[in-house]
C-alpha cells in the first residue's frame, strides 16, 4: 500500500493543479520577431484566449536560430500550462534538417494542442527590378549565379525555405540574406538592399498595394484568394513547387490532459468567431481545421518526415 501512496498522491496533486489552472499570467513563446506574422497571429489569438481564461497572456517573440531559442524555452519549461508555444513549420519540420544539432526534440518535447492557420508567401521584388515573371528572375539568376539575393526574417523560416526550394527546383544559385525578423527583411527589399524575398502575405500585401514591392508569384500549389490574379510559382514553370507556412499551439511535453482539453476547446471556440475569422482572412491568413491534439501530433510527424529530407538534400545549412 505504501508503494502506491506516492504515485496516487502525485496524481491527485496534478489533477488539483489542473483544476486550479490558470491562476496567473501565461507566457506564449513565439518563433518570430516582433511584428512578424507569427507575432501578429500570437497576439490576435492570445488576446482572445486571455479574455476567455481570465488571465493575461504575455507574448514573447524570439526569432533567433530560426525560432529554436523560443522553442527551447518551452521544451525545458515545467508542463504546468503557464508556458505555451506558437510552433511553426520551421521549428518542427524544417529546422531539424537545417541545423547540425537541435536543442530540443520537436516530436518528443512538446504536447500538441491544435493547428491554427497558414499563409502563402509572395515572391516579390523591388519595383526598380525589370523582372515581371518567374521566368525573368530565373533568367537573371542564370546570367549571374549567386548575385541574386533574397531576404528572410531568420534561418529556418518559410521565407528561407521558399528560397532554398526555388534555387533547388529552378536550378539556379541565389544568396540568402537573413535578417532579425520579418519587418527588417521587408525594409531591405523595399530599399533595394536585396533582390527579392518570399514574404509572408500578411506583412507584404500592404507594401505591394502601395507599390513599394512588385509581386511576381505565390508559393502555394493553387492561386490564393487574397491575390487571385497572381500566378503560382508552379504554374509559372517550376513544376511541383509548394511552400505554405503553418502555425499551431503546443506546450511542454507532459502537460496534464485536463489543461490540454481546456486549451483545445477554448481555441476552437475562438477560431469559430466570425469577426476574428474575417479579420484574419483580410490579413492574408488561411484558417485551418483545428485538429484535435492527437491528430495534430500526427500532422507534425508527417510534416517533419516530409521536409527534413528535402532540406538535407538541398544542402542548405543554418548560418
Amino acid at each position: 500500500m505504501r508503494r502506491l501512496f506516492v504515485p496516487l498522491f502525485c496524481l491527485l496533486a496534478s489533477a488539483a493543479s489542473a483544476q486550479e489552472w490558470p491562476s496567473r499570467s501565461i507566457t506564449l513563446m513565439v518563433a518570430g520577431g516582433g511584428g512578424s506574422v507569427a507575432d501578429i497571429l500570437a497576439r490576435t489569438i492570445g488576446d482572445r484566449l486571455s479574455k476567455d481564461l481570465g488571465v493575461s497572456i504575455v507574448v514573447d517573440p524570439r526569432p533567433q536560430a530560426g525560432g529554436n531559442v523560443a522553442m527551447d524555452v518551452v521544451a525545458k519549461a515545467k508542463p504546468d500550462g503557464y508556458t505555451l508555444a506558437l510552433i511553426t513549420q520551421g521549428t518542427h519540420a524544417v529546422n531539424p534538417g537545417l541545423f547540425a544539432s537541435m536543442p530540443f526534440d520537436p516530436l518528443k518535447d512538446f504536447t500538441p494542442i491544435t493547428l491554427l492557420a497558414s499563409v502563402v508567401n509572395i515572391l516579390s521584388v523591388n519595383p526598380a527590378n525589370p523582372a515581371n515573371s518567374v521566368a525573368d528572375l530565373i533568367a537573371q539568376a542564370k546570367a549571374k549565379p549567386g548575385d541574386l539575393t533574397y531576404a528572410s526574417g531568420a534561418n529556418g523560416t518559410s521565407a528561407h525555405l521558399s528560397g532554398v526550394l526555388f534555387s533547388q527546383m529552378a536550378g539556379v544559385q541565389m544568396t540568402h540574406v537573413p535578417y532579425r525578423g520579418t519587418p527588417p527583411s521587408l525594409t531591405a527589399a523595399v530599399a533595394g538592399e536585396v533582390t527579392m524575398g518570399f514574404f509572408n502575405a500578411p506583412p507584404a500585401m500592404p507594401l505591394i498595394k502601395a507599390g513599394k514591392l512588385k509581386a511576381i508569384a505565390v508559393t502555394s500549389p493553387k492561386r490564393s484568394a487574397i491575390m487571385p490574379d497572381l500566378p503560382t510559382i508552379d504554374e509559372a514553370g517550376v513544376k511541383g513547387y509548394d511552400v505554405v507556412g503553418w502555425w499551431g499551439f503546443a506546450a511542454p511535453a507532459g502537460l496534464p490532459q485536463p489543461i490540454v482539453d481546456r486549451l483545445y476547446r477554448n481555441i476552437v471556440t475562438i477560431m469559430q468567431d466570425k469577426e476574428l475569422r474575417a479579420r484574419m482572412t483580410e490579413n492574408g491568413f488561411d484558417i485551418l481545421e483545428q485538429l484535435p491534439p492527437a491528430e495534430f501530433g500526427r500532422f507534425i510527424v508527417a510534416e517533419n518526415a516530409k521536409w527534413v529530407p528535402i532540406v538535407k538534400a538541398s544542402g542548405a545549412k543554418a548560418d
